[in-house]
């Protein structure tokens, strides 16, 4: 009776070694799920190897639920850890901020702040985001006094979010003087810059702020058109839009738009053609400003075109797109069009090739 019990601390062993993995190992597979979006697969690996998991673990599968917008089971895999870190606090933040519960945001941070664990940049750049566009953005001034006391680096994450903060209170002196104490000045928080001058409406500093950039991106040039023509600045901004050598889609959609909403629309759609001549694929907003244009000058068979043009090209149709397409129709004046692109908006998608063709028996036998 001896043997078994001897060997039985053996038998545990070997258990227990069948069943662990190295960590990095464990840590790179669940990643790897992630990033695949399997967070199902992700879950089975964590909960398969638990004497291999260590902090990481943890973030990498609350930061994979958030991505799969399952907020619930973060929210619980996070009450469950047995340590935390600043990574699984901002982790957690973050998926408040994505399922816009500022006011859930906000607790944790005061729990965080409460804990052992002292908030860092990351920190008050994810709760400003989280907190815009709400009642709690009146906490933006408080937030910045706390980052000051923290000794904390305005980078240009927590700089740029700071600066949108004091933008939706209207706060120009608060925003310029964020945009001064930013240590390292790049393309994002002189984009915020331009963005937060021309809800202003302070149209000269905001091209001004454009003009003396050291660096642009492709939402550079796409902010100051669009806050030109927000302002009927159209030569202005055909200024800029032509003095870019490499136009995107971006760009061209960004013209594109302004022009219908100045009510320019023969020029929106003369730039259709150019676009496409030129080499650069439309995309669904694209179609959606062409449509809006097509509307404005009642014009069905460029309508009707731009419709063909989505068809060959595959682009899918979402919600604004397809209300763009029916109302084209619609308005121009094609009622079995619109029905069609009705009758598609109900279904699964794909069958915008079969409902091209309904339109097109429809129109034969009338």
């Amino acid at each position: 009776m001896r043997t078994p019990k001897s060997l039985a601390p053996l038998f545990s062993a070997a258990r227990y070694h069948t069943h662990t993995i190295p960590t990095v190992t464990l840590n790179h597979k669940i990643n790897d799920c992630v990033r695949s979006g399997n967070v199902s697969d992700a879950r089975k690996l964590f909960d398969d190897y638990p004497h291999s998991r260590n902090t990481v673990s943890w973030n990498s599968l609350i930061s994979g639920y958030i991505k799969s917008r399952h907020f619930q089971e973060a929210h619980k895999l996070f009450d469950e850890m047995p340590h935390r870190d600043v990574v699984s606090w901002n982790t957690l933040l973050s998926g408040f901020r994505d399922a816009q519960s500022p006011d859930k945001a906000l607790h944790h941070f005061l729990r965080m702040m409460a804990s052992d664990r002292r908030p860092d940049e990351l920190t008050f750049a994810v709760l400003m985001s989280a907190f815009l566009n709400s009642e709690f953005d009146v906490l933006v001034p408080q937030l910045h006094g706390l980052v000051t006391r923290q000794g904390l680096d305005l980078n240009i994450y927590l700089g740029s979010a700071l600066m949108r903060g004091y933008v939706g209170l209207a706060d120009r002196d608060g925003f310029r003087r964020v945009f001064d104490e930013i240590r390292v000045v790049d393309v994002v928080p002189c984009n915020v810059l331009i963005l937060g001058y021309i809800e202003f409406g302070m149209m000269n500093e905001a091209k001004t702020a454009f003009d003396i950039m050291p660096k642009r991106n492709a939402f550079s040039w796409s902010i100051i058109i669009n806050g030109l023509m927000k302002n009927k600045m159209v030569d202005e901004a055909k200024e800029v839009f032509d003095s870019l050598h490499e136009k995107d889609v971006v760009s061209w959609t960004a013209m594109m738009r302004g022009c219908a909403q100045c009510e320019k629309f023969t020029e929106a759609l003369d730039m259709f053609p150019a676009m496409m001549s030129s080499g650069v694929r439309p995309n669904h907003y694209t179609f959606s400003s062409v449509f809006d244009a097509c509307v404005g000058c009642s014009s069905l068979v460029m309508g009707s075109q731009a419709h063909a043009c989505l068809l060959k090209l595959g682009i899918p149709v979402d919600v604004v797109l397809g209300s763009s397409l029916l109302d084209m129709y619609a308005k121009c004046g094609d009622i079995v069009a619109a029905f069609c692109v009705r009758f598609h908006a109900n279904e699964e998608s794909g069958v915008m090739e079969l409902d091209h063709w309904r339109l097109c028996k429809a129109r034969t036998c009338r």
